[in-house]
């Protein structure tokens, strides 16, 4: 939230973000931009810190015999009226509002002239095109951190880890800046390059591929490793067999997470989207910023949908599953 940009500059709202982004794109005061991000990396600081004092210093690992459990389930009674009003105001709010609005622009709004079929697939052509080798990218960085902080934990590997969540609390527009000025002097081969823009959002959106990967190593028994080794196979077979089956959970959430969030990544893409480029979000807030409601709806619809995607294949990934609730004898 600290990093977010687009929801709180199309509502008014002042914060950090949106006021580094004006300081960058309208005032040209860098110095004034840069104060205003190292007062989010402070606020960074604090609740890394913070994490680290609550977690302490044990070891996690998953306890107890890895046998499925049959789930007892409670009935709310009264209760679940409630329950139920307030978890159909959240689908409303999270759903049916935005679809609601996005439909309504389309349909009814007829203001300004929808955009061409073309023009949607090329934008979302980019968008694919730069998300996923990102997401791939930052889901394959994030094995050898999360591996580390989980099985080799010690001071530096802890340093690591819970300083790549420093990227959070940080505007997209503030890492694409750095970027750009290291492409400009040491890596001017990729400057103004889709390359960079990927190296962009996987850095971006590490730490959500990061949580995912360390979540699924936390729950892999270390004791099944330990089994493989004892029947004398080496760790690349035990690697194979055992381990990456196990993190594939992990890595397919990461994939979606950072997936998601790349398609609707918006500062750093207006800053380093190749020429004659552009993606979803940025067509999205062009057409916003001139107030054509009906013309940027299009865009809103394909990035929804493309959204839903990675969540509809893992679920139905997850589903094909044999139950974890099943007890076999």
């Amino acid at each position: 939230i600290l990093a977010e940009y687009g929801a709180f500059e199309a509502l008014r709202f002042q914060t950090f973000t949106t006021e580094i982004f004006s300081q960058f794109t309208d005032g040209f005061d860098t110095s004034a931009a840069c104060a205003l991000s190292l007062a989010l990396v402070a606020l960074g600081l604090v609740l890394i810190c913070a994490e680290a004092a609550a977690a302490g210093r044990g070891r996690l690992s998953m306890t107890g015999a890895p046998v499925a459990r049959q789930t007892q389930r409670h009935h709310l009674r009264i209760s679940a009226i409630p329950a139920a009003v307030a978890l159909s105001a959240l689908s409303i709010l999270a759903l049916g509002v935005p679809v609601g609005t996005i439909a309504y622009w389309m349909i009814v709004n007829q203001t300004s002239t929808l955009p061409a079929a073309s023009s949607l697939a090329s934008a979302a052509s980019y968008s694919v095109a730069y998300s996923a080798p990102a997401a791939a990218l930052a889901t394959l960085l994030a094995v050898p951190v999360a591996w580390s902080a989980i099985r080799n934990r010690s001071r530096l590997t802890m340093l690591i880890e819970r300083g790549s969540f420093f990227v959070q609390g940080l505007p997209g527009l503030v890492i694409g800046l750095g970027l750009v000025f290291l492409a400009i002097r040491y890596l001017y081969v990729i400057y103004q390059q889709w390359e960079l823009l990927v190296i962009a959002y996987a850095i971006i959106f590490f730490p959500l591929g990061l949580v995912a990967v360390r979540a699924s190593i936390t729950a892999a028994p270390v004791g099944l490793e330990e089994v493989g080794y004892s029947l004398g196979r080496g760790r690349l077979m035990v690697a194979a067999r055992v381990t990456v089956p196990l993190l594939i959970p992990g890595l397919a959430a990461a994939f979606s997470l950072v997936f998601i969030s790349a398609i609707t990544e918006l500062t750093a893409t207006l800053l380093l989207i190749p020429t004659n480029a552009h993606t979803l979000a940025t067509q999205f807030w062009s057409f916003q910023n001139d107030a054509s409601d009906s013309a940027a709806a299009p865009y809103a619809a394909v990035m929804m949908a493309l959204a839903l995607l990675p969540g509809l294949a893992i679920g139905r990934w997850f589903n094909r599953l044999p139950s974890r609730t099943t007890v076999r004898t």
